[in-house]
């Protein structure tokens, strides 16, 4: 009697790791048994549950998916990809507002692959995180949405566009009021820096703050009571950087450019 497929991919880690270890091309036994750190005893009763399954075929000693194979792996990647994601852990991810995200960009959340969740020291909690300031000296451009600014923050773009970084940055509506009115000189700098662009977001955020520069990502997130929390999101590589780009522009699309006409008379 055959089993339900759902038992047959995700019951045995064998299996399992056959499966994904296939998804690129076929593979030698030897590659398997390597990879998946098993002996051929072992591994044989599960590649032939795969077989027995029309998921898996071999020639000789070579071994490929089938076309039913194909659409399971592909079909199953994006849902392991979330899993190891939130597997990161599962308490932050449960605790914390993910509805800043759009949906269907949120449910792509698998992109990203892998992140790492960093909680500062007590005499470091408001100070930049620093491999990613590093990295953002590395880069060609920095995309921010905040609803806060470190108090040295004029220094800081100043210095990165010193660097060759062009800087998109939106504000929240609460932030660039606040900003006007306490440092106004210092904004209006950043205003009329050619290589810096200020926008304010006139919706409520939902967030504390996200960045993105050309290596990586940071977030910092609320939690579900809408509590600030200093613990930090870095998501590292081309696909991390390319989710974020995308949430950016989300803001963006609902943002409005501040300019030196517009700085006092508008908003």
């Amino acid at each position: 009697m055959k089993k339900q497929i759902l038992d047959i991919v995700f019951a045995s880690e064998k299996r399992k790791g056959t499966l994904l270890l296939l998804r690129e091309r076929p593979r030698e036994m030897a590659f398997l048994l390597s990879s998946l750190d098993t002996p051929r005893t072992a591994l044989l009763p599960q590649i032939r549950v795969l077989e027995e399954h029309h998921l898996v075929s071999h020639e000789k000693d070579t071994y490929e998916l089938t076309p039913i194979g194909n659409l399971i792996v592909d079909g199953m990647t994006p849902v392991l990809d979330t899993v190891n994601i939130l597997d990161t852990d599962i308490d932050y991810w449960g605790t914390h507002r993910l509805d800043f995200i759009p949906a269907g960009l949120l449910r792509r959340i698998n992109e990203i692959r892998s992140c790492a969740i960093v909680e500062p020291c007590v005499t470091e909690l408001f100070e930049l995180n620093r491999k990613y300031i590093n990295d953002a000296y590395r880069s060609m451009s920095l995309h921010t949405v905040t609803t806060l600014l470190h108090p040295q923050f004029k220094d800081i773009y100043l210095d990165l566009v010193e660097h060759g970084v062009d800087i998109q940055l939106i504000l929240s509506y609460g932030l660039f009021r606040k900003t006007r009115a306490e440092n106004h000189a210092d904004l209006k700098q950043l205003i009329t820096n050619d290589k810096i662009r200020v926008f304010v977001y006139n919706k409520p955020m939902k967030l504390i703050s996200f960045s993105s520069n050309d290596n990586s990502l940071l977030l910092r997130l609320l939690t579900v009571s809408g509590e600030y929390d200093g613990k930090q999101l870095i998501l590292e590589g081309p696909n991390a950087v390319n989710w974020g780009k995308e949430l950016f522009d989300h803001y963006l699309k609902g943002s409005i450019q501040v300019t030196e006409e517009s700085m006092d008379s508008s908003f």
